[in-house]
């Protein structure tokens, strides 16, 4: 091999080595944004108790997280699966799933079924196990074929008039990571459940609280549900366009 031809080789290789570097740079740098922020918001709870739920996330750099978008839903999915903390022991354990269902669209606090929907002192410590070992097996990577069993049990509800909230819990289970194939499932069924999972799990709370007492009359064509959509997705390329799985909501949209 001639001098030049390892020049070059030498030269593209230190160009990946530094691109490499840069790259643990940054993400040691954004680990430290979260850490801080997520640091910061558990300060303002512990040092304002009067503090009630429906506060937590309103309060302190909340909306920094948000803005931080996948990124941030993805640092606080690892946080959570790495904790030892017992729900309904350690209190910042269950601050951390208030905050998980804001960021990440992920409910693991209310029961899957009717029966335990309200009992969350059982159905908390099931779902967090559940999502641990979920979230450390990679599922969340791509949930798609889980959510689409789950919205196969919910097709014999589709003609209801009224969707009840423990019919969607399951598919909140996978917050914004499911997001690719509830849209499928919208597409191809006109799925109600798909729907109103996508209204929770975005954020829009009051319109998903009226289609679950309406969703006979709201949305009721695939074409509302998918322009609702699709506006959700022009707001998460603002934040997240370089994710992987921004690309993959996008791509269930366009397929």
């Amino acid at each position: 091999m001639g001098g030049a031809m390892k020049n070059k080789i030498i030269f593209v290789l230190l160009i990946f080595m530094g691109i490499a570097a840069g790259q643990v740079i940054y993400a040691g740098e954004q680990q430290k944004l979260y850490d801080d922020l997520y640091n910061q918001w558990h300060a303002v709870l512990n040092t304002q108790p009067i503090l009630r739920e429906p506060q937590w996330t309103r309060t302190g750099p909340v909306n920094e997280m948000k803005q931080a978008g996948i990124a941030f839903a993805t640092y606080l999915c690892n946080r959570i699966a790495g904790e030892v903390g017992t729900v309904g022991v350690d209190p910042d354990l269950y601050q951390d799933l208030i905050l998980l269902d804001q960021v990440a669209g992920i409910n693991l606090i209310f029961g899957d079924s009717q029966s335990d929907f309200s009992n969350i002192a059982e159905s908390m410590p099931k779902a967090v196990a559940r999502f641990k070992q979920e979230w450390t097996h990679g599922i969340y990577n791509n949930p798609s074929k889980r959510v689409r069993e789950l919205c196969k049990q919910t097709l014999p509800h589709e003609s209801d008039i009224q969707i009840a909230p423990w019919q969607v819990i399951s598919l909140r289970r996978y917050g914004i990571f499911g997001l690719p194939e509830l849209i499928k499932q919208i597409k191809e069924y006109n799925s109600k459940h798909a729907f109103a999972a996508f209204l929770i799990i975005s954020g829009q709370n009051r319109i998903y609280a009226d289609y679950l007492q309406h969703s006979d009359a709201l949305f009721a064509s695939r074409t509302q549900k998918l322009d609702q959509i699709a506006r959700y997705i022009e707001k998460i390329k603002e934040t997240s366009s370089e994710q992987e799985l921004t690309r993959r909501i996008v791509a269930a949209m366009s397929e």
